[in-house]
């Protein structure tokens, strides 16, 4: 886990904004290449860029490992007379 509990609603939050967001971009740029090289090429590059990210996926140390578990320090008992 490498986003702390009490930040995850916000760092997903700005992940589907950003994805959100790039969709309505993606369909003008798709329209503006439809109108431009025809369907075949802008499917090929698609399918092109897909298997580049895909493939990307596997050589990128990341990935690898995030199922490797976080040591995480450990906290020493408070003693009930220290916060009086």
């Amino acid at each position: 886990e490498r986003v702390p509990a009490a930040l995850r609603g916000r760092v997903f939050g700005a992940i589907s904004a950003g994805a959100n967001m790039a969709m309505p971009v993606g369909v003008v740029i798709g329209g503006i290449m439809l109108d431009r090289v025809g369907l075949r090429p802008v499917y090929l590059l698609v399918a092109v860029s897909f298997l580049i990210c895909t493939v990307a996926m596997l050589f990128n140390p990341i990935f690898h490992q995030m199922d490797k578990q976080i040591d995480k320090p450990a906290q020493e008992p408070q003693s009930a007379g220290a916060n009086a």
